[in-house]
């Protein structure tokens, strides 16, 4: 090896220690601020002193869950209803039309279709503007994230109760950021050669259900691919590996909602309440750590 190597290897060796004592120190100094954050005595009474704000604990934990958070249990009442309808969606399509991919767009647009009743049109690809886009993309992003609602919206609260008011709204609110992201991608294709994209393929996009009522947003190109893309055979270590993905996805799941639903203390209240509305967004980390320091002062 010659010395100009060893110097390189050196250099990656000591990024790599220092990248693991970060993740290290950094690990256990959040896990020891949760575990105090959660022992705290002020914290134990909460659900005594303020019944409707908590639920009976998940996972078989017996801590009461803060249930607070309005959209995330609609969220989760809608999931857990829709679970099924969910699951068979792309594997349907999979048994189905695994021959034919060509079948693949029309079986999701059916599909979704089917339990949904929505259609959809594209009118901002057909004005030619990136431009107009983008600002009805923040136009729609704004309206989910300020809850600026129109007031059929409230009806369906008040005769559906708070899932299918939740749900709608950011089924709505997703369908439009995906069509506006197809818009935007239709309209950088067309100016280039080739062909537009197919309908069935951009409503199959749009009405994709797994990802219809909580994003994340797919780029038009990569579902495409991934979409006609020929599958290789079921193996036993396919099928292992998928199993594995699929409980990574839930134990992500499980760790979240641990951390966001029962580690909760009377002190976040207070150091909330000197916040205005712009800089708490984005601020719960200092608001959470605010909260750490206060009850341990």
């Amino acid at each position: 090896m010659t010395p100009r190597a060893a110097t390189q290897s050196d250099k990656v060796n000591c990024i790599s220690y220092l990248r693991a004592w970060h993740w290290i120190i950094w690990t256990a100094a959040t896990m020891y601020a949760m575990w105090r954050f959660t022992t705290h005595s002020l914290t134990r009474s909460m659900p005594e002193l303020d019944p409707l704000s908590f639920s009976r604990g998940m996972f078989g934990i017996r801590r009461h869950r803060d249930s607070t958070d309005r959209e995330w249990d609609a969220t989760m009442e809608a999931y857990k209803a829709s679970y099924v309808m969910l699951f068979l969606q792309p594997i349907l399509a999979q048994l189905l039309f695994r021959r034919n991919k060509q079948l693949v767009p029309y079986f999701h647009a059916a599909y979704s279709t089917l339990f949904l009743l929505w259609n959809y049109v594209f009118l901002a690809a057909f004005s030619g503007s990136e431009i107009i886009c983008f600002i009805l993309l923040v136009g729609v992003i704004l309206q989910i994230q300020l809850d600026i609602l129109p007031p059929h919206f409230r009806e369906l609260y008040r005769r559906y109760g708070v899932t299918v008011e939740v749900m709608t709204e950011s089924g709505l609110g997703w369908v439009g950021t995906r069509s506006l992201s197809f818009a935007i991608d239709f309209i950088r294709e067309s100016s280039a050669e080739g062909d537009p994209p197919d309908y069935w393929k951009t409503l199959g996009y749009v009405l994709y259900f797994p990802s219809l009522m909580s994003g994340p947003l797919i780029n038009y190109i990569d579902f495409e691919k991934q979409m006609l893309e020929r599958r290789p055979k079921w193996t036993w270590r396919r099928l292992v590996r998928h199993a594995v993905e699929l409980l990574t996805c839930l134990a992500y799941h499980v760790t979240y909602t641990l951390i966001t639903h029962w580690f909760y203390s009377p002190l976040i209240p207070s150091a909330w309440a000197g916040y205005t509305y712009v800089p708490t967004c984005g601020g719960e980390s200092h608001i959470t750590t605010e909260g750490y320091e206060k009850s341990f002062q």
